[in-house]
Parts: structure tokens; sequence; C-alpha cells
């Protein structure tokens, strides 16, 4: 956001008269350079990035785009024919995105973040109502200026393969699988998660889907959860599903975050590190997401491994990530009461080693093997990774 302030939009611009808002736009654009006194403008990425917000507005007066003399044209590159706004929200102009230059600024845009700062991609936020040709673009652009680079799009609800696919975007939030995993163990129901992974990947096949429990936008997981004994289970799954997982700031610590009176501040707070010093070794919720870091890296098949389903109840749910005959097995109870499952092995395998068993407030869990099959005995609201071993 380039202000400061709270300003109303000029309704005009979609009219055809863009001056007003855009030489609004231009004075808020300085306000964010005279007003960033705090920042060190001697630092070079400070220096690189006031610059290019300067730059960025000169080209655009230069090109008679906004300014005194605005070009009378300009609404051309504004979807006038679409009213003018974004997804339904007046304040948010909306760019015909396929007009050549408003393309070619956006290309030269991003070409400038990664010439300057390195970046290794963009969020795109709203992308549902982005242009679908708009994003092909963006994607050859991101095949041009670095290898791996990676876009990935806010989109809500619908069938995420519009968005995330090979000419598209990289991938997109899943905010569907987000509210399986709060209220799928709220109503103690594993077939709401378990179903939405059938559907998802059915949908959108090898493309990876960015899974997060909680983000700026939606109330901390503290906050939705009947039992926060489930955090745990939550983190392993973000985890171990298919997909890009994700931690929102503050999650790794287990923090609450509520909206107020329709704010969203209360789930954006400053965080005064010095009060989780002490977290990974007393915190539950910090040891297990330091532990889930540390095994996502050091075992393959959490990542790139095939997903087997072996056991799916209300209560349990128990899958496999299987790559190259071996097998790492995710073993969830959401009940208060002990739990055994029993299941198909999905290779072949004679032990059991528990990944999460050094992890703050873990409990013992009882594996047996015997004709191809395992049980698993597992406490009440309590899950793990198993690693099967030969």
């Amino acid at each position: 956001t380039l202000s400061h302030h709270n300003h109303c939009l000029d309704r005009q611009l979609v009219r055809g008269a863009g001056e007003g808002f855009l030489g609004q736009l231009e004075a808020d654009a300085l306000d964010f350079v005279q007003d960033a006194t705090g920042l060190d403008r001697s630092a070079p990425t400070h220096r690189g990035a006031l610059t290019g917000t300067l730059t960025g507005f000169e080209r655009l007066r230069g090109d008679r785009m906004v300014g005194e003399h605005a070009d009378p044209h300009f609404p051309a590159a504004l979807d006038v024919a679409h009213h003018g706004d974004t997804g339904g929200f007046n304040l948010l102009v909306k760019l015909n995105q396929r007009n050549p230059e408003v393309q070619n600024y956006h290309y030269d845009t991003i070409r400038f973040w990664v010439d300057e700062f390195d970046i290794d991609g963009i969020r795109l936020d709203a992308a549902d109502v982005l242009d679908f040709d708009f994003m092909r673009g963006l994607r050859r652009l991101a095949n041009e200026v670095k290898p791996e680079f990676w876009l990935m799009g806010e989109v809500i609800h619908g069938d995420y393969s519009r968005w995330a696919n090979p000419e598209m975007l990289h991938s997109v939030t899943n905010y569907e699988l987000h509210k399986g995993l709060w209220s799928g163990h709220n109503d103690h129901n594993y077939f709401e998660i378990a179903h939405t992974m059938r559907r998802l990947q059915g949908l959108c096949h090898d493309t990876r889907l960015y899974l997060f429990s909680d983000n700026h936008d939606v109330e901390r997981l503290p906050n939705k959860l009947r039992n926060r004994e489930h955090i745990r289970h939550i983190a392993i799954l973000v985890y171990t599903l298919w997909g890009i997982p994700s931690i929102y700031y503050g999650s790794e610590f287990g923090i609450e975050g509520k909206k107020e009176w329709g704010s969203d501040w209360p789930l954006r707070p400053c965080l005064e590190l010095d009060k989780f010093r002490d977290d990974l070794t007393t915190n539950p919720v910090t040891s297990v997401y330091a532990a889930l870091g540390r095994l996502k890296a050091e075992y393959p098949a959490l990542s790139w491994g095939e997903v087997k389903e072996l056991q799916l109840t209300t209560q349990c749910y128990a899958f496999a990530r299987v790559l190259d005959g071996k097998a790492c097995v995710v073993v969830l109870n959401n009940g208060d009461s002990p739990a055994q499952l029993e299941f198909q092995l999905p290779v072949e395998a004679s032990a059991a080693k528990d990944l999460l068993a050094d992890t703050v407030g873990a409990q013992p869990v009882l594996t047996s093997m015997e004709w191809g099959r395992m049980k698993v005995q597992l406490p009440s609201n309590y899950a793990t990774i198993l690693q099967l071993e030969k």
C-alpha cells in the first residue's frame, strides 16, 4: 500500500476522468517516501526501494499518465467496461489487464525487483479477479527472468486448477483445506479433510497448493479450535499433506488473534521475541513446528512421496507418504479417548520409529506389525509421524 491515509478513491476514474485519483495516488506515493522517517535511507535496500517508488511515478508522469497534464486518454488503461472496481471493492481501481501498456508496466516492475533485489517470486492479491491471459503473460515472464521464479495467488474458492496450472500461476491459497483443518477437528470429522484432499488432488493433479492454518485475514487457530491440543494435529497435516506448507508469523508460538469490530489488526500484532526465547524447549507448539521443519528437509517422502490413505473414521485418520520403497505414516486421533488404528502396511516393514517422540509434550505410541498389517495405539487427542523400517 503506497499511502498511510484512508482516501476515498474518485469514482470518476471509471467514467473517464482518471486525473483526480491518479493525482492523489501520486501524492500518496510521495507521502510514503517523505514519511518513511523510520528508515535508514543510506541502507542499499531502503535506498533502492525508495528510488524505485519515485522512479516509477516519474515514469508515469513522463508518460502523461498522472499529474497536472495527464493524458485524457489514459482511462483506456482502466477496465471501464467492467465499471472499474476489483472484485466488488469500489476502493480498488480495476486496471485493464489486456492493455499492452498496463501489462508492460507490471512486467517491468517485476524485472526491477528481480534485478535490484533478486526476489524469488511474488504473491498476487485477489488473483481470482485477474485476467487469465494476463496471468499467462506473467508466467512467461517468470520463466524468462529467473529459473524457478514463483507466482502464488490468493484465491478463496472454486476450481483452483483454473488459476494454478502449468500455464499460469504455480500455486494458490488453499482456503478450502484451511476451513476443513479447523472445522474437521471441531466436529470430530476427518472425512471432511480427507474428502477435500481427494477432490483437490483430482482437480489439480501434480500442482501443489499453498497450505496454511491461519493468515493475516483469518482468525488465529487457537481462537477457532474447541480443543487447542489439536494445534499439533493441524501443524502435522499442513506439513505432510500434498502441498506447500507455510507458517503465519506467531503461529509457531501458538499466539491468539481474533477480529474485533471488523478489524484485522488483532490478527497482525507486533511481537516481542524476547518473550518467546524459551519456547523451543517449553512450548509444545513451537517444539512440534521446529521438528516438522527438520523432518521436511530430512525425509524426501514428506515432500515428494505418493499419498496413500490407510484408514479413515470420524475420529481417526492415517495416511502414508511413500517414495522409493520408503514410507512415513501420519496417524491422528481427534477423540477424547485413546484409539487403536489398524491398516495394511504401505511398504514392507518390521518396525516403526516415532519421528516426533522428542517434542515437548510427546506421549508414548505403541505399534505392532503382523502379516502385513500394522496396529497403532494412540493416546486421546494426539498425533504423530511414524517412519517405517525394515
